[in-house]
């Protein structure tokens, strides 16, 4: 996990040549809202995204504790796991492109 998110910080950090859009991993679906100080309709976007990149974390971090963990399930743990937190770090990308919009 935490490679995944050094990743994505350092592709923002390269790219956006700036350091809140290399926080925009962290900040996850209020990346575009912050970039664009809090704008309302960049806010109000951020929100429905988060419902989407949030319900994904929550689910990914539900399913660790429903599955046991044995040898046959640490693949499907981990890859639930990854797909979760993944949804949460692409979720700054939708975020940023409707605040470019």
């Amino acid at each position: 996990m935490g490679v995944v998110l050094m990743g994505f910080f350092l592709f923002f950090l390269i790219f956006t040549r700036s350091l809140h859009g290399a926080m925009a991993p962290i900040w996850g679906p209020f990346a575009g809202a912050v970039e664009r100080g809090g704008q309302s309709c960049c806010l109000e976007y951020s929100w429905q995204v988060f419902r989407y990149s949030a319900s994904a974390v929550v689910f990914a971090s539900v399913f660790q504790f429903l599955i046991r963990p044995r040898r046959s399930t640490n693949i499907l743990r981990y890859l639930v796991w990854a797909a979760g937190w993944t949804a949460w770090c692409v979720s700054s990308w939708a975020s940023l492109m409707h605040a470019i919009e």
